[in-house]
């Protein structure tokens, strides 16, 4: 993290806890605020980039405690979100729904779930998502093994550091995606004695001095 960067974060929770920002924030809102603040010398981050660090704007009103804004949103049940992509799978005909496919599809089916609200139901997982659908996210991969794994989660732990997060299910998938693993949480989770938390706590214990 650049310390230009830095500087916008602190401003940002300093600004949350003056209450500068509405109950209720839009992107609009929040930008326009954020515009008003850098001008006065006070920089603060855009909307775009809390979505590239939360991955959309109903984690972002989560993690900074905003309610969410009113107006259009997706109520769609989790029994609805297994629906939309048990019929997406019917529709392809498939029984693998990769990440990347299941958006396109459902801009031709605007009355199933978006991936948004169905990532939502299922922590930020789309192979959890697809397992309770009865599909699979991606071709299947091997187990590498618990050391394997557990060295996945530390070279994520390092990537991670370099842009201030920590390591969590939802950050371990989303640098997976860049390289730093060849397997996703849910295989960890599903195979390693403990669970994901179990390992994430194996591969992060500091060593015993002698």
């Amino acid at each position: 993290m650049t310390a230009d960067t830095d500087v916008k974060w602190r401003n940002l929770a300093r600004a949350v806890k003056d209450g500068l920002f509405p109950e209720r924030v839009t992107i609009k809102r929040f930008n326009e605020i954020a515009e008003r603040e850098s001008a006065k010398g006070r920089p603060l981050p855009t909307a775009q980039e809390l979505k590239d660090r939360w991955e959309n704007w109903r984690q972002v009103c989560e993690e900074l405690g905003f309610k969410q804004p009113s107006g259009r949103r997706q109520s769609a049940t989790r029994a609805h979100c297994i629906q939309s992509i048990q019929r997406c799978a019917r529709n392809l005909k498939t029984n693998v729904i990769r990440r990347s496919d299941y958006p396109a599809w459902q801009k031709d089916h605007p009355d199933a779930a978006t991936q948004a609200v169905i990532l939502e139901h299922f922590r930020h997982n789309w192979d959890r998502a697809c397992q309770a659908a009865g599909v699979r996210a991606a071709r299947q991969i091997r187990y590498p093994g618990h050391e394997a794994a557990l060295e996945m989660i530390r070279e994520v732990k390092a990537r991670a550091e370099d842009e201030g997060l920590e390591v969590s299910a939802r950050v371990f998938d989303r640098f997976r995606s860049r390289g730093a693993s060849s397997v996703c949480e849910g295989a960890i989770a599903a195979h390693y004695p403990g669970g994901w938390a179990a390992a994430k706590n194996d591969a992060l214990e500091e060593p015993v001095a002698a």
